[in-house]
C-alpha cells in the first residue's frame, strides 16, 4: 500500500475514533421521570400521536402498533392523543362520543389534568390534541399505549414503541 493511502486510512480511523459517541439508552422511564407537563404551544408535526404517523386503520376497533423515533432536543416530546375531523362541527360532535386513555410503560396517565388545543391542518381538517409533553425524556425505548373508546364501538388501542435518541 503506498504511503499516501496509509496516511489517508490513518486519518479516517482517527476521525472516526474522535467522532464516536456510544449511544446511551436507559431503561423505560416512569411517568414522573418523563416530567409530563401541560403544553399547548407544540408543533403538531412533532407529536407522537399524529394521524400521519399512525397506521392507516388506527381509528378502527382493535389493536394497532406503530414505531416512532424522537430526539432529545430540549423542547419536550408532545405525547397527547388527538382527534381530527373535516370541520369544527364534526369535530365537536365526534369528541362528544370519545374518551382517550394513555399508559406509559404500563403506568396510567391522568389526561384530565391537561389542557386541549386545536390546530387546523393544511388540508383544512381541524384536530384537537390533549396538550401534554414529556419535558424530560430519557434516551431509550418507551411504550405508549393509547386507548380510544367510542360510544357503541369496541375499544381501540394504539401501542407506539417510541425510541428516544440523543442528538
Amino acid at each position: 500500500m503506498p504511503k499516501l493511502d496509509r496516511v489517508g486510512v490513518a486519518l479516517v480511523a482517527v476521525g472516526l475514533a474522535a467522532a464516536y459517541r456510544p449511544s446511551r439508552a436507559e431503561p423505560p422511564a416512569s411517568v414522573a421521570t418523563l416530567g409530563l407537563a401541560p403544553d399547548v404551544g407544540f408543533d403538531y408535526r412533532d407529536g407522537v400521536f399524529w394521524e400521519a404517523l399512525l397506521p392507516d386503520d388506527w381509528r378502527e376497533p382493535g389493536t394497532h402498533r406503530a414505531y416512532q423515533e424522537a430526539i432529545v432536543d430540549g423542547h419536550g416530546i408532545p405525547i397527547g392523543p388527538a382527534w381530527c375531523a373535516r370541520d369544527e362541527a364534526t369535530l365537536e360532535r365526534e369528541l362528544g362520543t370519545l374518551r382517550f386513555g394513555l399508559a406509559i410503560n404500563g403506568e396510567p396517565v391522568d389526561l384530565a389534568r391537561y389542557p386541549t388545543t386545536r390546530r387546523r391542518m393544511r388540508d383544512g381538517a381541524v384536530c384537537q390534541w390533549i396538550g401534554v409533553s414529556a419535558a424530560s425524556p430519557r434516551p431509550g425505548f418507551q411504550e405508549l399505549v393509547y386507548t380510544v373508546e367510542r360510544d357503541a364501538l369496541p375499544l381501540s388501542s394504539i401501542t407506539v414503541k417510541l425510541n428516544v435518541k440523543e442528538p
